[in-house]
């Protein structure tokens, strides 16, 4: 049975090959596209995406990170890191991307177990292991993202595809009711943002009923607002939104 640096190094593998599969498709407008605060381009989504990625290998290895520290709130950081990076060409945000993937594995190596494990080890993960923290942050993350992507480019079926199997690959993590129905209303959540009703509210049921918690989080979940008039997810969650 493979350990959690096993299981993250996978992980980790999976999404910086889906990354590279990404940009090596893209059209040269596509590339050369210029976004704003408030639109972002092709490149300035994957800029966001690794220094996310960046931001996170910093934390666990206690290094200063790169944003102001008066900068917490993510939707100014957000706004900071675009600023930071919209003149950033291709080729350094690809550097970048290998170069923090690269990073990421070494630390992973210097990691044990107990560290990876132990929700009590790290004061800012909030009680949660660091192996969620990982997966959360610099896997289903980036992979949020790339769907997006796909499915703004009318390559929905790819986008599913990517979700899917990096739901099968976050599965198999942690059999408890919560991971798992955290998981399935994650997916429910990608189905939700790319316009798919049905499966959506087929993977938001899924993860409520396995985590019912997220009754109380739905109706205020943005990434969920195409269901929020459905009566069947109004029953479900059991209030109006």
């Amino acid at each position: 049975m493979a350990g959690k640096r096993e299981e993250m190094i996978n992980l980790l593998e999976f999404s910086n090959r889906e990354k590279h599969i990404f940009i090596s498709s893209l059209t040269a407008d596509q590339r050369s596209a210029e976004g704003k605060i408030d639109a972002w381009s092709v490149k300035d989504r994957l800029a966001h995406v690794v220094y996310w990625d960046a931001d996170l290998v910093a934390q666990i290895s206690g290094q200063k990170r790169d944003r102001p520290d008066d900068v917490e709130d993510f939707n100014e950081a957000n706004a900071f890191i675009w600023k930071e990076y919209r003149a950033t060409s291709w080729q350094e945000i690809e550097q970048l991307i290998d170069r923090t993937h690269d990073r990421f594995l070494v630390l992973l190596e210097e990691l044990t177990e107990e560290q990876l494990t132990d929700p009590e080890c790290y004061d800012w993960t909030n009680g949660r292991p660091l192996w969620r923290s990982i997966t959360s942050g610099c896997f289903y993350h980036a992979l949020q993202h790339l769907a997006e992507l796909y499915a703004q480019r009318d390559d929905t079926a790819y986008a599913n595809q990517l979700q899917e199997n990096a739901a099968d690959l976050q599965m198999k993590l942690d059999a408890s009711d919560q991971w798992q129905g955290t998981v399935s209303y994650n997916l429910g959540c990608h189905y939700a943002i790319t316009g798919q009703r049905e499966l959506a509210l087929a993977n938001i049921r899924q993860g409520i009923e396995l985590y019912p918690y997220l009754r109380e989080w739905a109706p205020q979940d943005s990434d969920v607002k195409l269901l929020h008039d459905d009566p069947e997810f109004l029953a479900l969650v059991g209030t109006e939104v």
